[in-house]
C-alpha cells in the first residue's frame, strides 16, 4: 500500500495506476484543491497534470464500496466518469 511520505506530491512518482493506497493518501489529495470532478467516490485533482490531444488530464483517485483506495493515474473526465 503507497502512502504519501515527505513530500505529498510524490505520490504521482511513487504510485502506477492501479495501486492501493492509504485513507490518509486518499483525504489529503481530495482536500488539496476542490475536486474538478467527485461522484460515485471518484474524484480529480482540480489542476489539470497534462493536456492530451487537446483534452486535460487530471490525478485521479477512487473509494471503493469496500472502502479501499485507489490512484487511478491521470486521467480526463470522461475516463474518470467511465470508472465502476
Amino acid at each position: 500500500m503507497k502512502k504519501v511520505t515527505k513530500v505529498k506530491q510524490q505520490i504521482i512518482w511513487e504510485c502506477k495506476p492501479g495501486d492501493e493506497i492509504n485513507e490518509k493518501t486518499y483525504e489529503y489529495f481530495l482536500g488539496v484543491l476542490p475536486p474538478i470532478y467527485h461522484s460515485n467516490g471518484v474524484f480529480q485533482v482540480s489542476e489539470p497534470f497534462d493536456h492530451v490531444n487537446g483534452y486535460a488530464t487530471y490525478a485521479t483517485y477512487q473509494e471503493t464500496k469496500a472502502k479501499k483506495y485507489i490512484y487511478h493515474g491521470n486521467l480526463t473526465q470522461k475516463q474518470a466518469r467511465s470508472i465502476k
